[in-house]
Order: structure tokens, then C-alpha cells, then sequence
């Protein structure tokens, strides 16, 4: 929580020096989130490379889990805010990375001796490594987080929104709280067999919102938002009917509202969105 709070406040610190939009904050966060989610899940769930156990649950596997929400929800998303600051700022993408990159090592290695990470396969050296290729890779694209110039593809960044808003329920409520999970058997794991096809099928719904988006005229995007949300619904319901998908202190009306809702703020944000974009580069939006 100490590490949370730190980047919480220097995230706030850098929003207010650079005068950064909410478009740029939540591009970045979505972005952020879409990308190292399905690496921490995998990673701690289904390869068993380490544990993220926060020691406020007496289950490891749902301690670990609620580690990779505050991970990967919260606390990478507020570095990449923060290093994309300064990467536009000051144009050292090399060094900048770097420093990120010993950092977040450092940072792992307390964690590690204070047992908030655990080790199985894995080592003090790869995740500064990956940050640092991470890292040198997004200061690429910095400045069209940070200023539009052009914009990142608005596309991507949809695909991103979609799976931040469908899937923070998801991960909160059912990998967390264990509301509901899905349960296919595939792997040992039951929480990865539970959210990566979760995630997937997000993706799958995002990656369609993205590809149809632009083709589709203003005055029929609630409809079509509403389509995906009723579509994840039945598949979700189907799902139940199969016994692949339990409810626990759940039940189909809240499998509705679970994607309904979502929907209705992802068209919202299309629309807020789309308006600024267009204001950079029409073709983009």
C-alpha cells in the first residue's frame, strides 16, 4: 500500500506539472492495464513463475490474485503515467528506461524479502529487463499519448477501453470475491481457467467494437454496444446451462446487469472519446 500511495501521489504531482487530459490518463491506463494483465495472470497462475500474495487473505490463491488486480489495475498503470510524462519531457528514452527499470527491480527485490513476492521461477534480473525493453518500447508512443500528435489508433485504444471496463467487474468480482467463476478444467489452476477465458472472450468482443467501430453511424452505436453486452450475456448464460460457468452468490439477472452496465459506459466513453480524437486527426477516430 506504501508503493500504491507513492505513485499515486507522483502520478498526481506529474498530471498537475504537465497539465495532462483525462483522455491522456485513461489511454494510457487502459493500454497499460490491457497489456501487462495477461502477462501477470499467466505468469503467476498458470506457469507458477511467482506469487503476488498481499497477506490480507487467509487464501493465497485469492491474496495472490488481489495482488495482481492492485499490479496491474492500479499501481504499472500510474508508472506508465508517469514515465510518459517524463519521456516527452526531458527525450531520454534510454536513460529514462533504465532508471525505471532499477526502479521497479528495486522495488520487487523488498518485496521479495519482505515476502509480498514470492519466487518460484523467476529471478531479480528478468522483470527489470522486461520493464526496460517495455518501457523503451512505449516512449515510442509517448508523445501521441501525451499530445495527440496524432493520436494513438483509436481503435486500439477502444479495444483497450472495452477490456478495462468489462473486465475491472470481472476481475473484482470474480476472481476476487469469487462471485462467479468459469470453470472448463483445462487448466490446474482454477482461478487462470477462470479468467483467462474471461479475458479472452473480452478481447474477442473488444477486437470486434474495434474492427466494426468506425462503420457504424452515431445514432446506432448504442445499439450495437447494447448487441455485444446481450451477446457476452448469452454466451455467459450458455455457459451456465453447460455447467462451465457457476454462480456463487450470483444469479442471471446480475449476469445481465454485469455486462449491460459496462456496455453503457463504454458507449459513453465512445462518444467522449471520439469527439476529442476527431479534433486531432478525423481519419484516426
Amino acid at each position: 500500500m506504501i508503493v500504491l500511495a507513492l505513485f499515486l501521489i507522483w502520478s498526481i504531482y506529474v498530471v498537475r506539472k504537465g497539465h495532462l487530459t483525462l483522455h491522456t490518463l485513461f489511454g494510457v491506463y487502459a493500454v497499460t492495464l490491457f497489456l501487462v494483465d495477461y502477462g501477470d495472470v499467466s505468469f503467476d497462475f498458470w506457469l507458477n513463475l511467482y506469487d503476488l500474495p498481499v497477506h490480507l487473505l487467509n487464501n493465497l490463491d485469492i491474496g495472490g490474485y488481489l495482488g495482481i488486480i492492485l499490479s496491474d489495475g492500479i499501481i504499472f498503470p500510474l508508472v506508465a503515467i508517469v514515465f510518459c510524462y517524463y519521456s516527452v519531457r526531458y527525450h531520454r528514452p534510454w536513460l529514462l528506461s533504465i532508471l525505471f527499470a532499477l526502479m521497479l527491480g528495486t522495488i520487487e527485490f523488498i518485496f521479495v524479502k519482505t515476502g509480498y513476492m514470492v519466487y518460484h521461477y523467476w529471478n531479480h534480473w528478468i522483470t527489470p529487463a522486461i520493464v526496460f525493453i517495455s518501457l523503451r518500447i512505449f516512449a515510442h508512443f509517448s508523445d501521441r499519448f501525451i499530445h495527440y500528435s496524432p493520436p494513438i489508433s483509436y481503435r486500439l485504444r477502444l479495444l483497450c477501453s472495452i477490456y478495462a471496463f468489462v473486465e475491472w467487474p470481472g476481475a473484482v468480482l470474480g476472481g476476487a470475491m469469487r462471485l462467479f467463476q468459469f470453470k472448463l478444467n483445462i487448466f490446474n489452476n482454477e482461478i487462470f481457467d477462470d479468467r483467462i477465458v474471461a479475458m479472452i472472450f473480452t478481447t474477442i468482443m473488444g477486437g470486434l467494437a474495434a474492427v466494426l467501430i468506425t462503420k457504424i453511424p452515431q445514432k446506432y452505436k448504442i445499439m450495437f454496444f447494447l448487441g455485444l453486452a446481450i451477446t457476452s450475456s448469452i454466451f455467459n448464460l450458455l455457459m451456465h446451462s453447460q455447467g462451465l460457468f457457476l454462480y456463487n452468490y450470483w444469479n442471471s439477472l446480475l449476469v445481465i446487469l454485469r455486462y449491460i452496465i459496462p456496455y453503457l459506459v463504454v458507449y459513453f466513453y465512445d462518444r467522449w472519446e471520439g469527439a476529442y480524437t476527431r479534433r486531432f486527426d478525423p481519419k484516426n477516430a
